[in-house]
Formats: structure tokens, C-alpha cells, sequence
């Protein structure tokens, strides 16, 4: 399976609690988790993949290019974003500060940064797991209801996909 991103380094930034000097190399790794164990627990394997596929085929150098429908692109921009964007928040934390080394996993720390302490960082992921939720639950809405145009419902089995 190709390696979609169905959102970018720059709108995670803009749209998150990500600050603008995180290398690139590690939004995108966390980006690419995200998507591959929690966005695909949501959607479902089918749902998932087939969403990539249109994504894919949407881009260049595909020929021809195949625009994603209105529907597409209203689930991404309106729901798969924000979801996506509160994942890679949550996620993000703990790369960000600890670092791993060839000896050891330690904290890493600015001339100008104080890292927070324990009890600050659980407050910090409870509160993004909350945020989480929230969006995940949005996104199973939007996908469990009749107006979602996003796949064949009559190829995909959509009454075996079980939101928890």
C-alpha cells in the first residue's frame, strides 16, 4: 500500500499544539502512525483503504488525475483533519520529550525551555485524549450516517463496522 498522508506537516502546525521548530521528520513519522492505527480503527480496514486509494488517485503524477467528490473532500477537510491534527497532538508528547539515544531515553531540554513535570504531562494527555474522543466520535457520526457519500454502502459492509 502506498504511503498517503492525508494531511501535511504545514496544516498540522497551523491547526495544532505543534510548534513551528518540531522537525518535520517527526510530524510526519507521527502522522503516519496516527493514520495507520488510529484513524484506521475508526474508519474500518475497507473504509481505510479505500479512502487512500481515492486519495492516491487524486494526486499527481496519477494520469489521469481523479478529483475527490465534494463528499471526499468535505470528510477530510471538515472531519479527518481535526481528528488527525488531535491525534498527532497526543501522540507527539512523549518523541518530543524524551529522546532516544544508542545508550539510553532521556529528557531533552532548550537553552530556553523547562520541561514539564510529570504531573503536567499527564494533565496534558488527558486532556488531548478528551480532545481525541471527541473528534473520533464526530468522525464515526458522520461516517455511520445516511448523507456520508464517501464509498458504495452497498459494497462496503457498513452495518459489520462496530464504533466503540
Amino acid at each position: 500500500m502506498k504511503k498517503v498522508m492525508l494531511i501535511d506537516v504545514e496544516t498540522v502546525k497551523e491547526n495544532g499544539y505543534v510548534h513551528k521548530n518540531v522537525l518535520p521528520e517527526t510530524v510526519r513519522t507521527t502522522i503516519r502512525r496516527v493514520q495507520q492505527t488510529m484513524l484506521k480503527k475508526v474508519m474500518g480496514n475497507v473504509l481505510y483503504a479505500d479512502f487512500l486509494e481515492k486519495v492516491s488517485a487524486s494526486l499527481p503524477p496519477t494520469n489521469p488525475i481523479v478529483p475527490l467528490t465534494a463528499a471526499d473532500v468535505e470528510l477530510l477537510e471538515d472531519y479527518i483533519h481535526p481528528y488527525l491534527v488531535a491525534c498527532v497532538d497526543y501522540r507527539i508528547v512523549l518523541p518530543l520529550t524524551l529522546r532516544y539515544r544508542s545508550k539510553s531515553v532521556g529528557k531533552g531540554t532548550d537553552t530556553n525551555h523547562i520541561p514539564a513535570d510529570m504531573v503536567e504531562m499527564v494533565r496534558l494527555k488527558d486532556q488531548m485524549k478528551e480532545d481525541v474522543s471527541n473528534y473520533a466520535e464526530e468522525l464515526k457520526d458522520k461516517l455511520a450516517g445516511e448523507d456520508c457519500a464517501i464509498a458504495d454502502k452497498t459494497t462496503t459492509p457498513w452495518n459489520s463496522i462496530k464504533f466503540k
